[in-house]
């Protein structure tokens, strides 16, 4: 129950909002979509454990420098306030790469089918911005022969089909547009080039979304010639895949292994 003192309304209401704030920045972050009382309940826990371990670090601090409790008051409250904040930042990353999930899934006899909580076009495409996550993104696990970085197709409709790499992307779906550099037309096997820098999609236009390995693109060849594109084998199977790869070809037409931060 809020209290009638002002001062300490104020004091009560300043408890509870390092938990609001710290899960504000996470959704500010990242697409958080927890229902409302769900909301309200993160908050307060957060801001219970963030004055809970204030309040203990203070203490601790106190204890040594020998000081009363009434001098390092705001002390304590600056210290909640740094630590649910760095709570929401967790929060927020545990959220995106579905620790809770993950954490579950090692528990022995334990399987969830569910892979992510983030809608699955924006999973889908901040895997395909980089050679990170080619491997889980493909179902077939180790049977793929996917090891290269995607390429984007997108059939349109009343336009055309496009493909291309994924330049840009929304971190949220409103408004949902992503932009594909370099990029093609493509009709049937044929592929030509589209003037220009590339092309803007919107995702409510898109009547199907295909991942296409670089490796067999027409429109790779047609914007990088004889250029092979980079490939990113997971580690433990680098050395044979890459062998594999290159049986017969020239060393000037080698596949090379993506750099590690791409």
């Amino acid at each position: 129950m809020i209290p009638d003192d002002p001062r300490k309304a104020i004091k009560f209401v300043a408890a509870f909002l390092p938990g609001f704030i710290g899960l504000g920045l996470a959704s500010y972050l990242v697409d958080l979509r927890f229902g409302d009382v769900a909301y309200i309940f993160i908050s307060i826990a957060i801001s219970i454990v963030s004055l809970g371990l204030a309040s203990f670090a203070v203490r601790q601090w106190r204890a040594k420098k020998r000081q009363l409790a009434h001098t390092v008051a705001t002390a304590e409250m600056v210290t909640a306030y740094v630590v649910a904040l760095t709570l929401g930042i967790l929060v927020s990353i545990a959220y995106n790469d579905d620790w809770i999930i993950a954490a579950v899934n090692r528990i022995p006899f334990v399987s969830l089918t569910k892979t992510t909580q983030e809608r699955p076009l924006l999973y889908v495409l901040k895997r395909s911005f980089t050679c990170v996550g080619v491997r889980p993104i493909d179902a077939r696990e180790n049977k793929t022969q996917v090891y290269t970085k995607a390429m984007v197709r997108a059939v349109i409709k009343d336009y055309a089909t496009v493909e291309g790499f994924v330049r840009v992307y929304p971190t949220e779906l409103d408004p949902a547009q992503v932009f594909l550099s370099p990029a093609c037309k493509v009709e049937g096997t044929a592929a030509t080039a589209v003037s220009g820098p590339g092309v803007l999609v919107r995702a409510d236009n898109v009547l199907a979304w295909e991942l296409v390995d670089a490796t067999a693109s027409e429109c790779w060849k047609i914007h990088y010639g004889d250029k092979p594109p980079c490939l990113c084998p997971s580690e433990e199977l680098k050395d044979k895949y890459m062998a594999r790869m290159n049986t017969g070809r020239r060393d000037e037409d080698k596949f090379q292994l993506c750099p590690s931060d791409r």
